[in-house]
Order: structure tokens, then sequence, then C-alpha cells
């Protein structure tokens, strides 16, 4: 994700009445506001810069504008002006020269300089998925999240400054993480919310004498954890590469193995296994599978299993396979 570093330097010189002795100039703080939208653009991206004051008659003030020392733009009450920012660390300076109407009134000079810098928040949920699992562990209700910042930000002389040198300011749920946060903390890990929430993550980044800032935002979707029925069959093991449907045939024995995606604690998880509704032992060296075998007619049973975590009461899922009998040997669910 790429943000915009907005530096913003104002400079007023105070014009006084020309008397006997001269004239005195002093700089003062500014008293005229300049806003860009969006707050954070991005490289090459449209800005609009609006002027606002309570105590400078803008509308009756001469205003120009220049971009990198060419002049854009002068007359009267000119309050926006609107540009496109550059590459990454490639800066753009906007100065605004403001002239009121009447001669004793103070001249506002604001030089805007804004710097393309490459931000980019990524996350990961600390969550479980099988080894063979390629795609992105999904979070599930307070489960751990762990963001991370990657910056490339340049100092005067063009030289990218060390992460670890960087200041990181996070907040998550507009909740500023003071323990979390400060030099080199590029990283952050936090319980993230309930199933069906959102977490709103930010974070602000400068360098430590603050003459550099920049900042980005992302959100993470809560989901429900999954679970997932395969074959596992003697002499084989556990058929991966394909996952059991909503209905399986069974031949007079079938072994079933459920496995878990995006659980916290995968070994501390609670299997409780029905069929046709009642509840049924599991596999005794291993919870997560259960052994059938064949009725003597072709009839259908539900195989049920509720996997609830012990400690995160809404990290929970519940899956249901009919298994249709296709052989005439003697035996029962």
């Amino acid at each position: 994700m790429l943000k915009l570093l907005l530096k913003i330097v104002i400079f007023c010189l105070l014009f006084l009445p020309t008397i006997s002795f001269g004239f005195q100039k002093s700089i003062t703080g500014g008293d005229v506001r300049i806003i860009a939208t969006p707050e954070n653009p991005g490289p090459n991206q449209e800005v609009k810069l609006e002027l606002q004051s309570f105590s400078v008659d803008l509308d009756h003030s001469n205003i120009s504008w220049s971009k990198n020392g060419r002049a854009v733009g002068a007359d009267y009450g000119i309050k926006t002006f609107t540009f496109r920012t550059g590459n990454t660390n490639t800066k753009t300076e906007i100065k605004t020269t403001i002239t009121p109407f009447a001669n004793n009134s103070r001249e506002v000079i604001i030089i805007s300089v804004f710097e393309p810098v490459e931000v980019e928040l990524i996350w990961q949920a600390n969550n479980y998925t099988p080894y063979w699992y390629k795609g992105k562990a999904q979070p599930t209700s307070e489960s751990e999240i762990t963001v991370s910042a990657l910056t490339r930000m340049l100092d005067n002389d063009g030289v990218e400054i060390p992460f670890d040198s960087l200041v990181y300011q996070w907040k998550v749920d507009g909740k500023n993480l003071s323990a979390s946060s400060g030099v080199g903390k590029n990283s952050i890990t936090f319980r993230g919310g309930k199933r069906g929430e959102v977490n709103k993550v930010s974070v602000a980044v400068s360098n430590v004498n603050n003459s550099l800032t920049t900042s980005a935002q992302t959100t993470i979707q809560i989901n429900d954890p999954e679970i997932v029925f395969y074959e596992d069959r003697p002499l084989v093991g556990v058929v991966w590469q394909k996952a059991l449907g909503a209905e399986a045939g069974i031949v007079d024995r079938m072994i079933i193995r459920a496995e878990p995606f995006f659980f916290s604690d995968k070994d501390k998880l609670h299997f409780v296994w029905n069929l046709n509704g009642d509840q049924t032992k599991p596999d005794e060296t291993n919870p997560s599978r259960i052994m059938l075998q064949t009725a003597s007619k072709n009839i259908s049973s539900r195989i049920g299993l509720l996997l609830s975590h012990p400690s995160k009461l809404l990290q929970e899922a519940s899956q249901n396979l009919i298994i249709k009998s296709v052989s005439s040997a003697s035996g029962s669910f």
C-alpha cells in the first residue's frame, strides 16, 4: 500500500507600516490552514489543496500558487489549487503566497512539500492450517493477528532510513497501542475481534525528529473456522488431494479424517462426533478420525462433528456428511 508523506512548513511574514525608523519583520505562527484532499494521497495522484482562515480575508487577498518554483496561477480569492503528485520518493513543493488587500495586513507564505513514501501493511493470522495448504490462514474469533509495516523512507540525502530507526505509532480500531509503539516497532500482534467483525489497523511512521511522516491503514475481516472431511485409507494414508463432498459412498469399511482450518491451538481442540444425531466415539488414538462399517442394506447415515476451542468460546465449527452404503456385506454403522 502506498501512502504519501506530507510535510507542511508555514511561514508567516509580518509587514508593519513604514515609519521613521524603517520597518520590522518577524516570523509568527500561521493563521491560515491548508487542507489536502485526499489527506494521504499516493504517488501520481491528483490532490486538491484548499485554504481556510478565520482571521485573513482570503476572498479579498491576492493569492499566488507555484509548483516546484514555477508559477502556476495568481489572482484574488484563488483558495483552491489542484495538482498531481510525483513518483515514489519524489518531492513536490507547492508555494502559496497570500497578500491581503489591506496594506498593513500580514503576508502569509505557505510551503507544502509532498513526498511519496512506500508503506505496505501485511498481516497474518496465527492460526492452524495443514502443512500442505498454500493459502493464507484466516483470522477467526479472538485469534492472534500479526501486522507488519514495510516502509521505504529516504532522508534528505536520498539514503534509505533503516526500519529499526523509524518510529511507529499503532492503532487498532482507533485505540492507541502505546506499549506496542516506538522506535523500530514495525509490527504488532493483537487479539482479533469476534466473528463477523472487522478490525481496522493503522500506523503512523516517522523519522526520529518527526520531519518525515507517513501513514497507512488496513482492514481485517474476522471469519469462521472450517472443517473439511477426507478419507483415510489403510496403507495409503489421508487422501489430501480430494476432500469429501456432502455425500460419500462406503464399501465395507471407511475411516473419515476431519481436518480443522483456521483454529488456534489445534492440539487443544475438542472433538464431538455424532452418528444420526447420537454422540459416538472417535478413534481412541486420534479424535480427528472416526471408523465406519457398512450396514446390510443400502441405507444412508449422517455423520456430524462439532469442533470447539476450550478457551475461545466463539471459535467453533460444525460439519456434516451423508454416508451411503453401497455394499450388501453384513454389519452396521
